[in-house]
């Protein structure tokens, strides 16, 4: 949509060229039309400046209709597309922070395992001493106590997470919806105004192309 946004703005620029082109066409041939001291040259010198002066007029009511019609509707769809790369971070965040939390809860059933069945180099030097099986007994709790703290925050963060990816998966389905029908009818309308402002050209452009052959007939009379 960026993309198509750029494109427009590129046309809409070469639309103002054109209109501050046609604008100067027009005031240059009503001076011309002012000065003439020849009636049939000043009036055609006068058609052929409201012939400018309607091209520039439709080139400002395109830029006008285009704006309104399909570059702010556009504009708009590109903000809530941002807004949806934050909501995708967001997730991907809750995702790290739910997948960091699996990982502490392993360790602490991974220490609970060591004080049941010791292991490695720890476990061996445990062996050669005097259980303490009081002390073993508090520290099992201890670790089984956070573990079940543990859990309970993963439940909450697996819940939070599942919620949070739904939500996501369909703001995301209900803007590919909306923006399958909405794109279509932007380019319709956008397709129709430019067929319309191409008429209203092509139009003015003939009636010019008249204008500029009667001015060469009568230039060529005057000549004989």
């Amino acid at each position: 949509m960026t993309t198509i946004l750029n494109t427009h703005n590129r046309f809409a620029m070469a639309d103002h060229a054109a209109q501050r082109t046609n604008n100067s066409f027009a005031i240059a041939f009503k001076s011309y039309s002012e000065v003439e001291q020849s009636n049939t040259f000043g009036d055609l010198y006068a058609e052929l400046s409201e012939h400018f002066d309607t091209l520039a007029d439709v080139s400002s009511e395109t830029i006008k209709k285009e704006e309104k019609l399909v570059a702010d509707p556009l504009k708009e769809f590109v903000f809530y597309a941002d807004s949806l790369k934050e909501l995708l971070e967001t997730q991907e965040y809750t995702q790290c922070k739910y997948e960091t939390a699996l990982n502490d809860t392993a360790k602490k059933r991974a220490e609970i395992q060591q004080l049941e069945k010791p292991t490695g180099v720890s476990g061996f030097f445990r062996s050669l001493g005097t259980p303490d099986k009081e002390a073993d007994a508090k520290k099992k709790a201890k670790l089984e106590a956070d573990l079940e703290s543990l859990l309970d925050a993963d439940r909450a963060k697996e819940q939070a997470t599942t919620d949070f990816n739904d939500e996501a998966l369909a703001e995301l389905e209900e803007f590919d919806r909306v923006k399958a029908i909405d794109m279509r009818s932007y380019f319709q309308e956008y397709g129709t105004i430019q067929l319309a402002t191409h008429q209203q050209k092509l139009d003015s452009w003939e009636k010019i192309k008249a204008a500029c052959t009667k001015v060469r007939q009568q230039m060529a009379q005057e000549r004989k």
